[in-house]
């Protein structure tokens, strides 16, 4: 299997989170865990690409373009590191879904 067959997918969690969009700042206020986290531009803008659907590469480009800077992918895996609180990982393998919705 080559590495291009298979594609980890950041899912942002939707449940049990107050999301709140202020001045360029990502407010996610954790129900389940009572906790609040602050993200800035740029990782405001991962979160909003994390759906599941995107490779972390197409994150990291969707960013970039955004941005009109380079994205490096490990700067998307370090915000997931960082935040695995509220983003999950689905992974596509040949094209199928696997993990959690």
């Amino acid at each position: 299997m080559n590495k291009d067959s298979i594609a980890l997918l950041p899912a942002a969690r939707k449940d049990e989170l107050i999301v709140k969009e202020l001045d360029g700042e990502v407010l996610v206020y954790d129900l389940q865990r009572d906790k609040a986290h602050c993200l800035n531009s740029t990782a405001g803008l991962v979160w909003k690409h994390c759906n599941g659907r995107n490779s972390v590469s197409e994150i990291a480009n969707f960013v970039g373009d955004e941005t009109k800077t380079f994205v490096d992918e490990r700067i998307v895996g370090w915000l997931w590191m960082n935040s695995k609180s509220f983003i999950c990982w689905k992974m596509r393998l040949r094209n199928q879904l696997i993990g959690p919705a």
